[in-house]
Parts: structure tokens; C-alpha cells; sequence
């Protein structure tokens, strides 16, 4: 693995992590968001990001900003948008597999929530000189998954947080991505 891709995979690990549901290791978490210099700093104590995530992402009640793929899929029929499960879940699954993981049957979320994605992109920079197979991989997940949906899901938590932490979080894996999407093709 070459550093640039070292380095990819790290961010990928690392913002997947800051998605995940606050627990024991969030502190570890923040500590090292806070420790990369160009990301500034933030502050925050685990109950208000603990309360915060469940309002941004869980609920109970209206969820703002569900983190699954397949709410923000445009290429559905009208009248599934903005539900979960459509049939870029299977395509997400099927994805997995193909580089090589299965989903824990353990697991108990969705497999097209952002941190699972950007946790399987960490996995594909960490594997990425073993094989072209895996490289070619990376390329069309980020193309047929991550692409299609990050810009929407970030804006939603841009304008329904006033959470230092999720605004930060929001704007620089925003600025990651948008990266990624040039490495991938995207047009600056």
C-alpha cells in the first residue's frame, strides 16, 4: 500500500468512526479529529453528542437526516424516495461481497449507512496494491454509491444541526469527498 493510499484509508476510518453511534471510544475519536491541525478543533462532551446524533440520525420521532443511501437515491420511483431499503441496499451487499467481506450477522443497521460505505472505502485503500480487481472496485462504489448520495446527506446535516461537532464533521468529510470525486472522475 502506497502512503497516499495509507492516508485515504485513514480518513475513510476515521469519519466512518465519527458516524458510528457515540460510545465508549468517542473521546479517543474526537481526540484524533481534533489532532489533525488542519481540521481545526472542536470541543464537545459525550452526552450532547450522544443526544445530537439520535436527533440527527435515529430519532425517536422525525429523523432529519437518516444516514442511508437509499432515502437519497433520485433513481427511484416517485413514490419511494425518501424510504429505506430500495434496491441499492442489494447493490451495496452485493458490492461487499465482491471485495471479499460479508455483512456480521451480528450487524444490526442498514449496509448502505454512510459509516458502513466509508468503512468499506477504508478497507478497499487498505487492500488497494494487492489487487487492480479491488482498485476497479473502489473506483465504482465510490461512482455508484458514495456519489450519488454524500453531497445531499451532508447539506441535510449542515442546515439541521447546530452542533459544532456535525457542522465540522459535515464540511470536512464534504471537502473529502468532494476530493475523492475528483480522483474518481468528477469534473472540479
Amino acid at each position: 500500500m502506497n502512503e497516499a493510499s495509507e492516508t485515504r484509508g485513514a480518513f475513510y476510518s476515521l469519519f466512518s468512526q465519527l458516524l458510528h453511534v457515540p460510545n465508549s471510544n468517542v473521546d479517543a475519536m474526537i481526540q484524533a479529529f481534533n489532532g489533525i491541525p488542519e481540521l481545526g478543533q472542536v470541543s464537545v462532551n459525550h452526552e450532547t453528542l450522544e443526544y445530537e446524533y439520535n436527533r440527527l440520525f435515529v430519532g425517536p420521532g422525525h429523523v432529519p437526516c437518516p444516514p442511508y443511501e437509499s432515502v437519497y437515491r433520485k433513481d427511484r420511483p416517485l413514490m419511494e424516495r425518501g424510504l429505506v431499503m430500495g434496491p441499492s441496499v442489494a447493490d451495496v451487499k452485493a458490492m461487499y461481497l465482491k471485495g471479499g467481506l460479508e455483512i456480521s450477522k451480528n450487524f444490526r443497521d442498514l449496509p448502505d449507512h454512510m459509516s458502513v460505505e466509508l468503512e468499506f472505502m477504508a478497507y478497499l485503500c487498505s487492500t488497494e496494491s494487492s489487487s487492480e480487481k479491488l482498485v476497479d472496485l473502489e473506483r465504482e462504489f465510490f461512482n455508484k454509491h458514495i456519489r450519488v448520495w454524500y453531497r445531499d446527506f451532508l447539506n441535510c446535516i449542515i442546515a439541521n444541526t447546530k452542533s459544532p461537532f456535525y457542522l465540522k464533521l459535515a464540511h470536512e468529510l464534504e471537502e473529502f469527498l468532494n476530493e475523492e470525486s475528483v480522483r474518481f472522475g468528477e469534473k472540479a
